[in-house]
């Protein structure tokens, strides 16, 4: 009998910490600025990750030096869910630690810095990224791509053009995407290979931008 009492005691107390720990580290609650902020310095790295991930979704100014010092974490989730919310949040003191990340060991990290530094919409920003038109990873020369495209300046657009005969079909596709958004007749015959991918996203997106040529939009 006791040691069923005992067993049910500590039942409960474990359900006591787990609960008290989905309510803290969780979308249980709404935290404030400064949890978020001290929970970069969590010593579990999902804690830090999902912190640095908050703190870029709810667009926390106060956050950005602490992101930017998450850049160097042990961990490569919480580099890049910082080098996310730092494109997320646009402060300009980011895009330098942000251009140091592409130099980064791991890939997702490189990639995901590529596509932030492309959100700042900055030319002189965005033209550091053309060398990686020709990254030997795939990832980074999409994420390039994107970033470049999204100043939308044929100076700049013109370098996408090469990525049409990309060996990888994700590069092709996302250099099409961007040239497309302009309308260029270069863009067409890869957009209709994207028509019969079977990827929705590629399907649906092709089939927009084919239907913009036509409108002459």
């Amino acid at each position: 009998m006791l040691g069923r009492r005992l067993f049910i005691l500590g039942f409960i107390f474990t359900l006591c910490v787990v609960g008290w720990s989905l309510w803290r580290y969780s979308f249980l609650r709404n935290k404030t600025p400064e949890e978020y902020i001290q929970d970069l310095s969590h010593r579990k790295a999902a804690i830090r990750a999902m912190s640095a991930h908050d703190i870029g979704r709810l667009k926390i100014q106060d956050g950005v030096l602490s992101l930017i010092e998450a850049l160097q974490d042990s961990s490569f989730e919480v580099r890049w869910n910082a080098a996310v919310a730092l494109g997320n949040i646009g402060d300009a003191r980011a895009i330098k630690p942000l251009q140091q990340a592409l130099k980064d060991k791991d890939s997702s990290v490189r990639i995901c810095s590529a596509r932030s530094l492309g959100m700042f919409q900055k030319p002189e920003v965005t033209e550091q990224l053309l060398p990686y038109l020709i990254d030997p990873h795939p990832g980074l020369r999409i994420a390039a791509c994107w970033s470049i495209g999204q100043l939308n300046q044929p100076e700049y657009m013109d370098q996408l053009e090469p990525l049409l005969e990309d060996r990888e079909k994700d590069v092709r596709f996302a250099a099409a995407i961007e040239l497309g958004k302009s309308q260029r007749v270069s863009a067409q015959v890869i957009l209709e290979e994207m028509k019969k991918s079977k990827k929705p996203f590629y399907r649906k997106k092709a089939t927009q931008l084919l239907e913009s040529y036509q409108r002459g939009e």
